[in-house]
């Protein structure tokens, strides 16, 4: 009989929020058990969700400003501070990210970066000195340059940090377009424009001596379709582990106390989710204690690597008998959660 169970997923994107599936899994376990201790504890690495999460944890003000969306829609969106309005955090994907576009409507030639840069003003023009931005998520592939577009006078004097759960470099096989641009609208015959505007954008970068050839190949820079290179370069940012960053702002450490199991999971669990993210995050800091891990994951894929890198279980949700963007809706995710989990964890 388990004692205390940590309940630490990541959103399922597209679908839930981490705080609402922490919430179902939650309240389904204790149902089942209600002698054990439940504690949930929502997580996110750097893409959808992070502002939910960092705004009880440091940065409770929230911030109203109208802003380009990534195909230049006005829009009403929102960042937070610290009390003291000096600290901002910034979440991409509330602004220029996927979520916000129809499936049709993704188009890496057409969405650009720009309100972003609209969002990070604002916070400057508000007097912040330093300004934290998830890059995960995002629905651009331009580099940052509709960003620093947006930027006005001299930030020299405001910190930047980039929050993101990616390493790849700006260019190459791993690098922004080839990995990241066709989820977010491209064609296999897109491909090759793409890079080659990255790469006039790198050559660019280089005459004006704000950065060197090796620059593009740094970690991160590849992160949000080369918004990493763009802060890196232009506004001398840290790239911090978007999970990392997490756990440090919710002592997740020491909220394993005591735990003798925890659960996790995300829309998708595959190897992918062991190299930055919420899954692997998670089971490195239970490695540590030697605590078991179970994830719950909309798909499962990759499922002896996952096995074989420490999880206890890795559970598919998903009906099969559904295709798949029926199971993505909102009320049959909720549903499929609380099946799986009772059928894990009814005895």
């Amino acid at each position: 009989m388990y004692r205390k169970i940590i309940v630490c997923p990541d959103s399922f994107k597209g679908c839930l929020p981490a705080r609402e599936v922490a919430f179902i899994i939650a309240e389904t376990l204790r149902e089942l058990h209600p002698e054990t201790e439940i504690v949930e504890l929502p997580l996110a690495d750097g893409g959808e969700g992070t502002l939910e999460i960092v705004a009880d944890k440091g940065y409770p003000v929230v911030r109203e400003v109208e802003a380009f969306d990534p195909l230049k829609r006005r829009r009403l969106t929102n960042y937070s501070t610290d009390i003291s309005g000096e600290k901002a955090f910034i979440e991409s994907a509330n602004i220029i990210g996927l979520p916000l576009l129809e499936l049709s409507e993704r188009n890496p030639f057409l969405s650009t970066s720009l309100g972003l840069g609209e969002v990070i003003m604002d916070a400057v023009k508000k007097g912040c000195k330093e300004i934290t931005v998830s890059l995960g998520g995002s629905a651009t592939c331009d580099g940052g340059l509709g960003m620093l577009d947006a930027i006005e006078g001299d930030l020299s004097e405001v910190v930047f940090k980039i929050v993101c759960d990616v390493k790849n470099p700006l260019l190459g096989e791993n690098g922004a377009v080839k990995v990241f641009a066709p989820q977010k609208g491209a064609s296999i015959d897109d491909l090759p424009l793409l890079e080659k505007r990255m790469e006039d954008f790198v050559r660019a970068t280089i005459e004006r001596g704000l950065c060197k050839v090796s620059d593009a190949w740094k970690e991160g820079a590849g992160a949000a379709g080369g918004l990493g290179f763009a802060f890196q370069t232009y506004l001398n940012a840290e790239t911090i582990s978007g999970i990392d960053f997490i756990m440090k702002l919710t002592d997740f450490d020491k909220q394993l106390k005591d735990a003798d199991l925890i659960i996790t999971g995300e829309g998708k669990l595959d190897r992918q989710s062991l190299m930055g993210k919420v899954v692997g995050g998670v089971l490195k800091s239970a490695g540590k204690r030697g605590l078991p891990v179970v994830a719950f994951g909309g798909i499962v894929e990759d499922k002896e690597q996952l096995l074989e890198a420490g999880l206890a279980e890795a559970c598919e949700i998903s009906c099969p008998d559904l295709t798949l963007e029926e199971n993505m809706k909102r009320d049959v995710v909720c549903e499929n959660i609380r099946k799986k989990i009772t059928e894990v964890f009814l005895h």
